[in-house]
């Protein structure tokens, strides 16, 4: 009767994770499914979210989410999410009871929704290899398409004067979105066993990721790329462990080496060629940061006016920065936070990404696998609005999970040593 009742509940716990797993692919495939807004303004409730598809996934993975039984974080994990719904709560508070705004607005609709996606993608795939796996690769597989589309986009031009992007996404959103799929590939080439074939295989999704990367113009993502191409090769340098044994493992992680070093060299030739024929150096120029120097300089500002308490959302959406322009989100997590709510969400933000450092960390030592994984998210979270941003919250639950399915992994074997 018991070995019956186990295998019932084994076998619902597999079903589970089967209904899990295909919840999971169609949330990644409505994210990378863009569909233009109706209209830019954030008070306009039509507009529930930029990305109308995955609105609905993230209402369903949410539910989804809540049938998983009760899960024990790790304390960091624990703590991360913690702050990000003290700090979300602080600033719905700020804004309800010092500046008497009204939160029902798009801004705090998708803040609220992303963070809640957060910790229902974490429930579901904690502790799960299966499922954290078919994220990766399908996000992999997504990143590539986008990339074809965007390669194909630039073989047809006529003129090579325009930015390229895939579908309605913004350029520095697709590129960064991008980015990531190539530190997931890095990271599964670090901490996996291929054969030459699969190896191949990624380092090909991996070329044509770098090459959509730089058609998009997306300087962030640029230097994003070339820092992770840095970091994998001190990497590879500071692994010593080879045998005999490893030789095809060694074969592989000795190819990747390469590739960075021919992608490193070859990349400032291509960047000197390609920036000139772009319209976006024309506009705002490469050595400005897109414009984001005057906007963070103009937000702070501001922001020294009040800094205790901020001077809310809407205060920032209205902010006229020259006759004609309003300076909207500041494409900066932590300027956003300190603008919005003041001092304490602005240090909240601060501990959140602490802690998000210190979750690189391996045996009292960061581990670069690791920083390649959050790279493209700090990048994301100093260059771009992420509390819109969708993937970048998808994103950091599988880094999440992660990072404690290899750290708890790692406890279990230094236990079994003592």
């Amino acid at each position: 009767m018991k070995n019956s009742l186990l295998r019932d509940n084994f076998q619902k716990e597999i079903d589970l994770d089967k209904f899990f797993a295909f919840s999971l692919i169609f949330l990644i495939i409505s994210i990378f499914l863009p569909v233009k807004p109706l209209s830019n303004n954030f008070e306009n409730l039509h507009i529930i979210s930029e990305r109308s598809i995955s609105f609905f996934a993230t209402i369903f993975i949410i539910i989804v989410g809540s049938l998983k039984k009760r899960i024990f974080y790790l304390q960091t994990s624990k703590r991360l999410i913690q702050l990000f719904i003290l700090n979300f709560s602080y600033s719905v508070l700020v804004e309800l009871l010092i500046h008497k705004y009204n939160i029902i607005n798009i801004y705090y609709i998708a803040y609220f929704l992303n963070i809640t996606l957060l910790i229902s993608l974490i429930r579901m795939i904690y502790q799960n290899k299966r499922l954290i796996l078919i994220c990766i690769n399908s996000y992999i597989l997504c990143t590539f398409i986008c990339s074809l589309n965007i390669i194909y986009q630039f073989i047809n031009l006529e003129s090579r004067l325009s930015r390229l992007s895939f579908m309605s996404w913004n350029e520095n959103e697709i590129a960064i979105a991008i980015c990531m799929g190539i530190s997931f590939i890095i990271y599964k080439i670090m901490n996996e066993s291929f054969n030459k074939k699969q190896y191949i295989f990624y380092s090909i999704i991996s070329a044509f990721n770098a090459l959509a990367i730089l058609f998009t113009g997306t300087r962030s993502a640029i230097l994003t790329l070339f820092i992770i191409s840095i970091l994998t090769i001190v990497n590879l340098l500071k692994e010593n462990k080879f045998s005999l044994s490893k030789q095809n493992n060694y074969f592989m992680k000795r190819l990747l080496f390469l590739s960075n070093i021919i992608f490193l060299s070859s990349l400032i030739i291509v960047l000197n060629n390609f920036f000139l024929k772009i319209d976006i150096i024309r506009s705002s120029g490469i050595l400005i940061l897109g414009g984001r120097l005057n906007i963070w300089k103009e937000a702070l500002n501001s922001i020294f006016e009040s800094p205790l308490f901020g001077k809310g959302f809407v205060s920032l959406n209205n902010h006229i920065i020259s006759p004609g322009r309003l300076l909207g989100l500041p494409h900066n997590y932590f300027i956003e936070n300190f603008y919005i709510a003041g001092l304490f969400s602005f240090f909240l933000s601060l501990i959140i990404g602490s802690l998000l450092i210190i979750k690189c960390k391996s045996n009292n030592s960061f581990n670069l696998n690791n920083i390649i994984l959050i790279l493209p998210i700090f990048i994301a979270a100093n260059f771009l609005n992420i509390s819109q941003f969708r993937l970048i919250w998808f994103c950091l639950a599988i880094f999440i999970s992660l990072i404690d399915l290899n750290q708890k992994k790692m406890t279990l074997y230094s236990n079994e040593l003592k």
